[in-house]
């Protein structure tokens, strides 16, 4: 290969690179705040990487500091087991934007979150900062039962803001 292909696929790599975080969790959760002890692990694998169970209601909460003025796309892996239906707090993520919350499901179309015992189903959505604010709150969730899995978490920017 020259010296210039070596260059340039550098370069690329690196700007790819810089437009997104994959959210991975280590066996500490560093970064994350769960609200149950005993029921957030490690537990499972996503394409290599660990996945984390959240179990009977628990959830991971974590704050990141965005760009003004830009969009982001959340991109994560979603699965279940035992999730009653009918309190509508099936397996969800929610952010917080000050006073705007959002809710991301791997059903984007009716936005309801997933119930049942299902396989991993991927899951999006998009977070403008003009709206929340730099500063958003991400919530892993469970339902009230239940044990949920998310993994292949990936924050990345889309666009500059208006």
């Amino acid at each position: 290969m020259g010296r210039w292909t070596i260059i340039f696929s550098m370069v690329f790599c690196g700007i790819f690179l810089l437009r997104g975080e994959d959210i991975r969790f280590d066996e500490k959760l560093s970064g994350w705040t769960g609200n149950k002890k005993g029921e957030v692990s490690l537990d499972g694998d996503f394409s290599g990487e660990p996945a984390v169970r959240l179990k009977n209601g628990a959830r991971l909460i974590r704050v990141f500091e965005l760009e003004p003025d830009a969009v982001y796309e959340l991109s994560f892996h979603v699965k279940g087991q035992d999730i009653p239906s009918g309190k509508n707090d099936g397996a969800r993520i929610m952010l917080n934007g000050g006073k705007l919350w959002q809710r991301f499901t791997s059903d984007a179309k009716s936005g309801k979150p997933e119930t049942g015992t299902f396989d991993w189903k991927e899951g999006r959505g998009r977070i403008d900062t003009a709206r929340t604010g730099t500063k958003v709150r991400i919530y892993l969730a469970a339902g009230s039962a239940g044990t949920v899995w998310y993994g292949g978490l990936k924050l990345v920017k889309r666009s500059a803001g208006k």
